[in-house]
């Protein structure tokens, strides 16, 4: 077997599922974490039983499935927050989530180029 012909059967062996995750998926990753704490994502998936990546696997716990998460709207005293935080971090929104308890990076990120930003420049 020549080299490209074993890189091709290593693909075709894993390829890592894309799209929605699914409520089962979700599950796993959950009882594994719960289990056996976050160690290494990149062999996390395999361990845990899942046919994704370690990198959306680190997404979906750090985005949505860790149990510290705060949902739902933003206060206005949050929002006020943000605005300040940005006038001296700027765009570092992992910076500005350690200062918002139970708030992601992301959905901070997502609440200023989909809301502030706009209401800064009326």
């Amino acid at each position: 077997m020549t080299v490209l012909n074993s890189v091709v059967a290593a693909v075709a062996v894993y390829e890592a599922k894309k799209g929605p995750w699914t409520p089962e998926e979700d599950e796993k990753l959950v009882e594994y974490i719960t289990k056996h704490g976050q160690g290494s994502w990149r062999s996390l998936p395999k361990l845990a039983g899942l046919l994704r990546c370690g990198k959306s696997c680190r997404l979906r716990w750090t985005n949505y499935l860790r149990p510290d998460i705060r949902r739902g709207p933003f206060t206005s005293e949050e929002e006020k927050l943000v605005i300040q935080l940005h006038g001296i971090l700027g765009n570092r929104w992992a910076a500005t989530a350690s200062q918002l308890a139970g708030r992601t990076d992301n959905e901070i990120k997502n609440l200023w180029n989909t809301h502030l930003k706009k209401r800064l420049l009326k």
